[in-house]
């Protein structure tokens, strides 16, 4: 019998051997895409948290500065306006924005003289800490000028030079200046980070370590009272 050879033609194709590399090569390229996108991805939240408490404490900041200035602004020299409450964490004063003497006016009110003869004005002002929400409160219903605020600090500089938490009765004419100090906090946990940092108040007091999962940061600004020992 003869036997005949017969010649397979080539096809081209891929090995056993070589489809189990290239799988394997897809995978770890794969797992380095994902790896650096959980990084991005992390680092994007971190920023979006650190941003997030900075402009709340700074607008915080910003409200209170401008407020604060106005503290016993009395341009009728009539004694009303003044400071009423100054604690470690609320403070209470009015000002006669309307420039007509008399009792200080409740939300509401339209000046007929002075620099805002068409502005409904509130010649009364409260600031408190009420939880985490820092409150400002006139004479219309409690607004809240700054959420997840875990610490506030008033300091109070008198004329003398020397500083008070809780100036009382004369010593409240004596405030020339409140040095506040405010710590937020983020809105969500960050359960890769332990927040292990050390917060020290205008007044030097050093807060207790929190050792959980939430960032923080700290602004410490001092604000003059403008109008106060002018009369």
């Amino acid at each position: 019998m003869k036997l005949i050879s017969l010649k397979m033609n080539n096809q081209d194709g891929f090995t056993l051997v070589e489809v189990l590399v290239a799988l394997v090569v897809a995978m770890v390229v794969s797992a380095a895409a994902y790896a650096a996108y959980k990084v991005q991805q992390r680092t994007s939240t971190v920023q979006q948290q650190v941003t997030e408490i900075q402009q709340n404490v700074r607008a915080a900041i910003e409200i209170m500065s401008r407020d604060f200035r106005m503290a016993g602004y009395d341009p009728t020299a009539e004694g009303r306006y003044t400071i009423d409450v100054a604690t470690v964490n609320s403070f209470q004063f009015t000002a006669d924005l309307c420039e007509n003497g008399g009792d200080p006016k409740a939300y509401g009110v339209t000046c007929g003289t002075g620099p805002f003869p068409a502005q409904n004005l509130d010649e009364q002002y409260f600031f408190q800490l009420s939880g985490n929400t820092l409150l400002r409160t006139t004479g219309a219903p409690q607004s809240a000028i700054a959420e997840n605020i875990e610490r506030v600090e008033l300091l109070y500089i008198l004329e003398n030079g020397t500083t008070s938490l809780a100036p009382i009765g004369p010593q409240r004419d004596n405030i020339r200046a409140v040095r506040v100090s405010i710590l937020g906090r983020a809105g969500q946990p960050d359960y890769k980070y332990t927040n292990t940092t050390s917060y020290i108040t205008g007044s030097g007091v050093t807060l207790p370590l929190f050792n959980d999962n939430f960032r923080r940061r700290m602004l410490i600004k001092t604000i003059y009272c403008r109008n106060m020992g002018l009369i």
